[in-house]
């Protein structure tokens, strides 16, 4: 458990909390549970798009797929099958997520189609509440790049390197032209922005957040 004997600084708290999630992840679940209320980071548009009457009941609160999707990738699972199986096996998890009932296969692809634009923008949105965290707990870290690489990345130009090389280049050769000085970690970023948010192909291959590929989401 955390010391609070010591004096508290986010280094220490990151550390055991880290150590906590390895050995003690029904204390880990509670610690989040007792200091963090994902309710609050849910956007009141999301919450109304949710739960706008459609005529026949969700099954599940949103603030249970959203807990859930949370925990996926605290506790890196890397399927929505394994999640659902997960969640039956274990009453620790469905209580911290208040689901009593845990939705199928179906249900969890379906929230996903229909609120992929508020799922993404809820995520977008909590980087302005991590990154000064993160900058504070290591600031090296924070400045290193991650992407998700666990889902199936589909056939499409967009997912061509020579795609994104491609964009990389045009703006390496503006700057040099306008005599403007620019970071290769600015340039990466402007061209990770140009990117669209689905696939010219197909608009059902969607490209995901903190992750450059286009997947069939």
């Amino acid at each position: 458990m955390l010391n609070y004997e010591n004096q508290l600084n986010l280094g220490n708290i990151y550390s055991e909390c880290s150590e906590m999630f390895k050995e003690q992840r029904p204390e880990f679940l509670e610690l989040l549970n007792n200091y963090i209320d994902i309710n609050t980071y849910i956007p009141y548009s999301f919450k109304k798009a949710f739960y706008a009457d459609t005529g026949r009941p969700r099954g599940c609160s949103l603030y249970g797929y959203i807990s859930a999707l949370v925990l996926q990738k605290i506790f890196n699972i890397p399927s929505d099958s394994l999640l659902i199986l997960i969640l039956k096996l274990s009453s620790e998890l469905r209580t911290f997520c208040g689901i009593d009932k845990v939705p199928d296969a179906s249900k969890w692809s379906r929230f996903k189609q229909d609120f992929s634009d508020f799922i993404e923008k809820m995520f977008i949105d909590l980087v302005d509440i991590t990154e000064p965290i993160c900058q504070r707990i290591d600031p090296f870290l924070a400045k290193l790049l991650s992407y998700d690489t666990s889902a199936v990345e589909s056939y499409v130009t967009e997912n061509n390197p020579k795609h994104l090389n491609s964009t990389i280049n045009k703006l390496k050769a503006f700057y040099r032209m306008k005599g403007v000085d620019k970071s290769n970690d600015d340039i990466y970023k402007q061209a990770f922005k140009t990117l669209p948010k689905v696939a010219s192909a197909d608009p059902s291959i969607r490209k995901m957040y903190a992750n450059r590929s286009f997947l069939l989401w």
